[in-house]
């Protein structure tokens, strides 16, 4: 499934029956622990935490947790998205960083879970994007290769077959990661970290494109998945565009209710499934 270029987050309305990501207009992995001292870390304590959850230790809970497994794609996603909408838009200097993220930080931990599965890696696909944005290449180009990679990924996240729990559960851990990299990115109303403000925002349309895709058979799932939409399109104004040079009214709090909805949802669907089998 794929994307247009530069608008808004989708009404939730639109998610059951599909879902495309959405840009703002504009010029443009761990739990939720002490945000107001990440707000004023350094920043790279963001990026530290995504290494150290690219080590090989946390390989056999990735081969294993398909909650951790579908956070980890679902990062990696967000990383290229927002690299995406940064070069369409002709930000190629700040495009690259995130380009680079991925495979420095997240993806090399999760090659050997991804084979652990018997499924396939992405490298080729992610080197060629991190090349053709390097080069300088046309954006039409760059979205070919971006493409690519997000199909290879998406490819990976269907052959998982998670739970709908399971897929609610690993939207709020990315929901988790973008408000500690809201955290960072904002600082009393002050874009500080114009970077993780980005990643917060390409892990948030990946979370609300990650709900259209949960594959429903019951009415309750079918309610659910609505209602985590409604949570994760209600943030859309926390990103006036992705370079905002203005006060923004706004800080990761929105973002930790949203994830602490989403999680009591996926407990309403184990409630569901628990009483179904009694």
């Amino acid at each position: 499934m794929h994307h247009s270029p530069i608008p808004t987050l989708l009404l939730a309305s639109l998610l059951i029956i599909g879902c495309s990501d959405r840009e703002p207009s504009g010029d443009a992995d761990s739990p939720r622990a002490d945000r107001s001292a990440q707000a004023t870390d350094s920043p790279g304590s963001a990026e530290a935490e995504d290494r150290n959850d690219g080590m090989d230790a946390a390989t056999p809970a990735l081969a294993e947790d398909d909650v951790a497994f579908m956070k980890r794609l679902g990062l990696i996603r967000g990383h290229l998205h927002a690299g995406h909408a940064l070069y369409v838009d002709g930000r190629s200097a700040m495009a690259e960083t995130h380009m680079k993220h991925p495979r420095d930080e997240l993806y090399a931990g999760l090659v050997p879970a991804i084979e652990a599965r018997g499924l396939k890696p992405f490298d080729a696909e992610l080197t060629a994007l991190k090349r053709a944005v390097e080069a300088g290449a046309p954006s039409e180009d760059v979205t070919a290769a971006w493409r690519e990679v997000d199909g290879a990924i998406e490819s990976i996240e269907r052959a998982t077959a998670a739970s709908p729990r399971d897929e609610l559960l690993a939207v709020a851990a990315m929901l988790d990661t973008a408000a500690e990299e809201y955290a960072i990115g904002v600082v009393d109303g002050v874009v500080d970290n114009v970077h993780e403000y980005q990643d917060a925002w390409g892990f948030t349309q990946v979370a609300l494109e990650r709900i259209g895709q949960i594959v429903v058979t019951t009415d309750v799932e079918r309610e659910v998945t609505a209602e985590a939409g409604v949570a994760i399109s209600s943030l859309e104004d926390l990103w006036p565009n992705l370079d905002p040079k203005v006060r923004l009214d706004a800080d990761e709090t929105r973002i930790i209710d949203a994830a602490d909805r989403v999680r009591a949802l996926a407990d309403d669907l184990e409630t569901e499934t628990g009483a179904a089998s009694t």
